[in-house]
């Protein structure tokens, strides 16, 4: 029972870390942050191995997307950044 209530209190208390994130405009899905990418397909990625349906419940909108449109928003994100750093060492 208490090993419950534990993993209970670590996805809730991750949950909130997440929102707070995400409202403070630290965590946002790449099409709407590009640069913040890296931190936003990371964070995914670990929370993904231990808590799958984590993603669905705190971004419903984002997961609604079909993966394939994710999957090309997310690559143009990254040409974009990619486009913006070349920009930079040229100026």
């Amino acid at each position: 029972m208490l090993i419950i209530l534990q993993e209970e209190a670590v996805s809730e208390n991750l949950k909130n870390v997440l929102l707070v994130m995400s409202n403070a405009g630290f965590l946002a899905p790449p099409d709407e942050k590009p640069d913040g990418e890296e931190l936003w397909n990371e964070t995914w990625k670990r929370i993904n191995r231990f808590l799958p349906s984590f993603f669905a419940e705190l971004f419903p909108e984002q997961d609604k997307k079909p993966r394939a449109e994710r999957a090309s928003k997310d690559e143009a994100s990254r040409e974009t950044a990619a486009a913006k750093a070349e920009a930079k060492v040229e100026g």
